[in-house]
């Protein structure tokens, strides 16, 4: 960790502290702002000089992570904070601050989301394998009895036994409905043939069909061409939420609103049931968990807002990449 100073005057930035990194990062612990900022990552150039380099006397304070490029071409990550400070006339007179390097920590990171994609993608082909099982075996089964059933009746003349046959019939058809309704939860298979604005438009459909209270939905602006593990978090999260808002907010409105808005998607699920407090551990707060974590592997956000008696809002929103 060490510590700088910035006088935009000079453009020159002073550094003390960790002898070590500075001699790794700089060979010296005086520079120039421009010096430094070259040898930020390209990616995230831009972002630095927005936050860091765009402090104003309204905003004197940042804070930021971002990627730096040593001299043989190796990134290490670096965490900074910095204060500026302005005279009377708003004139910035100053910038001091400190930096930590945090490599570790995001290696870390990025090996924990690694492992969480690996976990998330065989639970998908788990998912997908168990949906084939129910359509393919489960749910061919059940369309032959229902054809055998049919006949049956249809020949019976035992009038007590064909209003048991009627029954059976009856069961069964709701059983086809449940299995076909089961597997489409599974495996989403409709984000590989509409694309992901159609399909969570289809599944609030479908969901509103089953549910007590009023569901709408508006899509806008969603490629066909997203990336598939993109759509498949957002849709999963949708998913989520509407089975939770049925279990659990008592609800009678519930919106669904996914907008594509210049390089990223967001997604809004709200309802004005009873609502819930965060630090409970329930069923609920793990699904929550699980929608972060879908998040998180797509390097997207959520942010849930909610408080008894004031509904349920969980917004997510993650940057647009086009097809694999």
């Amino acid at each position: 960790m060490y510590a700088f100073e910035w006088n935009p005057a000079s453009d020159t930035v002073v550094r003390t502290g960790d002898g070590e990194l500075l001699g790794e990062l700089w060979g010296a612990s005086v520079a120039t702002g421009n010096s430094f900022l070259s040898r930020v990552h390209p990616e995230d150039r831009e972002r630095f000089s927005t936050i860091a380099c765009g402090v104003t006397a309204q905003r004197p304070s940042y804070e930021i992570s971002y990627r730096y490029i040593h001299d043989n071409g190796s990134i290490i990550w670096l965490h900074e904070r910095g204060s500026a400070f302005f005279n009377s006339e708003d004139k910035l007179l100053r910038v001091i601050g400190i930096t930590a390097d945090i490599t570790k920590s995001k290696e870390a990171e990025e090996t924990l989301r690694h492992l969480s994609g690996r976990l998330l993608s065989a639970q998908e082909e788990e998912r997908s394998r168990i949906a084939r099982e129910l359509h393919d075996d489960i749910g061919q089964d059940l369309a032959l009895l229902l054809v055998q059933t049919e006949y049956a009746i249809q020949t019976c003349e035992d009038q007590d036994l064909l209003a048991r046959l009627k029954e059976i019939l009856s069961s069964l058809r709701q059983a086809g409905t449940k299995v076909r309704q089961l597997s489409h939860q599974l495996h989403a298979s409709e984000l590989d043939y509409i694309g992901l604005g159609p399909a969570v438009e289809m599944l609030c459909r479908d969901f509103s069909q089953h549910v007590s209270f009023r569901l709408t939905c508006v899509c806008k602006n969603i490629s066909g061409l997203l990336n598939r593990h993109i759509a498949l978090a957002l849709y999963r999260v949708v998913q989520e939420s509407l089975n939770n808002a049925a279990k659990h907010a008592q609800a009678k409105n519930v919106s669904v609103e996914l907008h594509g808005e210049g390089d990223g998607i967001t997604l809004a699920i709200a309802d004005d049931g009873r609502g819930f407090d965060t630090s409970a551990v329930t069923s609920f707060g793990l699904g929550i968990l699980s929608m972060q974590e879908r998040m998180n592997l797509v390097w997207g956000t959520l942010s849930v807002r909610t408080a008894p008696g004031r509904g349920t809002t969980i917004e997510a929103r993650v940057p647009k990449a086009e097809t694999d």
